[in-house]
């Protein structure tokens, strides 16, 4: 037993999935399937849904945050700025609009 090599270590024995492989590899010239088509269609999609979102937001905008929207800017600048100017409040103004 110590002299003979077991069956699967042998070189003429290799398993289907090896097999495959370097057929592939020889004759068809292609490398194993990989994620490249999900990957792209995952990436178009969510290009998509971000074209769609901002589409959608740019319609509404004006809505929204126009001089006669939900919410004036213009409005709502001053009276952040009409907050009182001391330590405070200038913490209370950046948590009510960060930016």
């Amino acid at each position: 037993m110590l002299g003979k090599k077991s069956t699967a270590e042998s070189p003429s024995h290799i398993s289907p999935r090896e097999f495959t492989s370097r057929f592939r590899a020889f004759f068809l010239k292609t490398e194993p399937p990989s994620f490249s088509i999900s990957t792209w269609l995952f990436g178009r999609v969510l290009g998509i849904v971000c074209l769609i979102a901002f589409l959608s937001y740019w319609h509404q905008a004006e809505a929204i945050i126009g001089e006669h929207g939900i919410n004036p800017w213009q409005e709502d600048l001053k009276k952040i700025e009409s907050l009182p100017q001391v330590k405070e409040s200038f913490w209370n103004k950046w948590s009510l609009r960060p930016t």
